[in-house]
C-alpha cells in the first residue's frame, strides 16, 4: 500500500507497476471521490496540487509545504496539538483539523544561497 500522501498519478503508476490492477485514471478520480465521501481518504490541496492520504489509523500531523519545490513534509508537535486542543471553539465541536505551513525548505534555501554565490 502507499504510505503518506499521494496524487492520482502516483496511485495510477503504483497500480500499473503492480501488474494486478488495470484501471484508467478516470476510474481512479471517480473512486477517490467515493472514498472521500466515505471518510476513508482525506484530500489536501497543497497549492495547485491535490494530494490524498488515508483517513484511518493516522495520527494527527501537520504539513510544511515548500513554495519553491512543492515538497510536503509531515511533522508532529505535542505543544501545537495541546494548544489546539485547549482552544475554546464557541458552538462548535471539532472532529479533526489540518495545519499547513508554507515556506521554503532547507534544500531550496541552500540552493538559492549557492546560486547567489556563483554569480
Amino acid at each position: 500500500s502507499i504510505k503518506g500522501h499521494f496524487d492520482i498519478d502516483t496511485l495510477y503508476n503504483y497500480m500499473a507497476n503492480e501488474g494486478k490492477f488495470r484501471v484508467s485514471r478516470a476510474t481512479l478520480y471517480n473512486t477517490i471521490i467515493l472514498f472521500i465521501d466515505a471518510k476513508l481518504v482525506i484530500k489536501h490541496q497543497f497549492g495547485n496540487s491535490s494530494q490524498y492520504e488515508r483517513a484511518y489509523n493516522n495520527e494527527t500531523h501537520h504539513h510544511m509545504i515548500c513554495t519553491e519545490c512543492g515538497k510536503v513534509t509531515e511533522f508532529q508537535d505535542e505543544n501545537l496539538k495541546q494548544a489546539i486542543a485547549n482552544t475554546k471553539l464557541k458552538k462548535f465541536h471539532a472532529s479533526h483539523y489540518s495545519l499547513y505551513i508554507y515556506g521554503v525548505c532547507s534544500k531550496c534555501t541552500w540552493a538559492k544561497r549557492r546560486k547567489k554565490k556563483d554569480k
